[in-house]
């Protein structure tokens, strides 16, 4: 995906603890979108990969009720910045 996507090519040894958030949210989301009957929105690939840039105690911030439940269902709240955890 991420070649078909940028041009780029993975390196085998890719740290994925720098993007365990993407990564366990868009896990979520995808689950949601083959057991629970989840229908995307047009920006909701916008909305998840905006967290590949969130690393390893990076704070992240969004209004989006969506992503911040995902966030606290898996329990990521430390990735949220003050309150946000809110959803």
């Amino acid at each position: 995906m991420v070649q078909s996507l940028t041009g780029n090519i993975l390196q085998e040894d890719f740290d994925w603890q720098q993007i365990e958030l993407f990564e366990k949210v868009f896990g979520s989301f995808t689950m949601d979108l083959e057991t629970n009957g989840l229908k995307m929105k047009q920006n909701d690939v916008y909305d998840l990969f905006q967290l590949v840039y969130v690393q390893p105690n990076d704070k992240f911030w969004t209004y989006d009720k969506r992503i911040l439940r995902y966030i606290n269902e898996i329990k990521m709240e430390k990735y949220l910045f003050g309150n946000n955890n809110v959803a």
